[in-house]
């Protein structure tokens, strides 16, 4: 939130120890390090500061998540969520972000774009 870049680390579940990403296990108790950990969040307070400094109003629905998937548990920025709600578009488990064109009309192509001939196309009746 401070503009700046955060770096990486990992953490002792018992002795709460930060260390290094490149450290397995902890110095002190020797138990595995963790790349996340709990933290209390003000997502409200986050959420009007990210829609003030876009300056656009909070669409009326807005998806989340219940949880991170990557190993440090890293969330985007909040403000891409904001602006694919904001504009209706569509996000996949796989990150990928599809526009939906079924519905509009095709005007022309060459028979090359779809992997045939003309022959072919005068016998589906396109016409050219």
């Amino acid at each position: 939130n401070c503009g700046t870049h955060t770096e990486l680390q990992k953490i002792c579940s018992r002795c709460k120890i930060l260390y290094p990403t490149f450290e397995n296990n902890c110095s002190k108790c020797n138990n595995p390090l963790k790349t996340s950990s709990e933290a209390k969040f003000n997502i409200k307070e986050y959420i009007d500061q990210v829609t003030e400094k876009l300056n656009i109003q909070l669409p009326k629905k807005l998806k989340g998540i219940i949880g991170l998937t990557n190993e440090y548990k890293v969330p985007e920025p909040i403000e891409k969520g904001i602006l694919r709600a904001k504009n209706d578009v569509l996000v996949y488990k796989t990150a990928e972000i599809r526009y939906d064109a079924t519905d509009i009309p095709l005007t022309h192509f060459k028979p090359k774009e779809i992997g045939t001939i003309v022959r072919n196309n005068d016998i589906l009746h396109f016409q050219f």
